[in-house]
């Protein structure tokens, strides 16, 4: 119920018109008694996801249960990305860091499909370390990556579409964050396809 209330005030809390007046006694009351929600974690991008990476590499790297994901699961993510370079959105690999709820699987989605992967599909490393279209701070970022066993996914043009339209359908129907995306932001997104017919030209963390 505080979930969505993070950095509000009381007053602010009051003329939330999302909550019902029942919503409100129980949120009071919650207040009254000290308990008040978890304190979003504002990070730079580069720091958001270098948080990410940092987890994604723990989640690899672990032995036994892992941020309340059981050790069975971390096994399955871990076979995973050995036989087949990753993990994807439909896993189910979230995890929950101080009160903020991660999704991996998405995050991982989003590098090979918006990130700095999705921009050496077809590439080996010496053609890499060649293109001068890529920063360095990118090439330390796929270096990273493909060190850890995740590789770009090449697709047909017409998967290509495919994917690109479900993302978008995803952006269009999704409550909360997408990929990255904070919820205020998925929300703008949203009202403007509603009232202009575009959205604006993003790149995901």
């Amino acid at each position: 119920m505080l979930k969505n209330l993070q950095g509000k005030t009381r007053e602010e809390i009051e003329k939330e018109d999302t909550l019902s007046i029942k919503d409100k006694e129980k949120i009071r009351k919650l207040l009254d008694l000290g308990i008040k929600p978890i304190e979003k974690k504002e990070r730079t991008p580069d720091g958001e996801w270098s948080f990410k990476y940092g987890l994604l590499k723990g989640l690899l790297e672990a032995e036994g249960d892992y941020y309340g994901l059981k050790e069975e699961i971390v096994k399955k993510e871990q076979e995973k990305v050995r036989n087949s370079g990753g993990i994807t959105k439909y896993d189910v690999v979230k995890i929950q860091v101080d009160g903020e709820i991660i999704d991996l699987g998405q995050w991982v989605a989003s590098q090979k499909n918006q990130g700095v992967l999705k921009k050496i599909q077809g590439k080996n490393k010496d053609e890499i370390e060649e293109d001068d279209t890529l920063s360095t701070k990118e090439k330390e970022r796929i270096y990273k990556l493909l060190d850890l066993g995740i590789k770009p996914t090449e697709r047909n043009p017409e998967e290509e579409w495919n994917f690109k339209y479900d993302l978008l359908k995803g952006l269009l129907e999704t409550e909360g964050d997408y990929y990255g995306l904070r919820e205020e932001a998925v929300k703008k997104e949203q009202e403007k396809l509603k009232n202009s017919g575009v959205i604006s030209k993003r790149r995901y963390c």
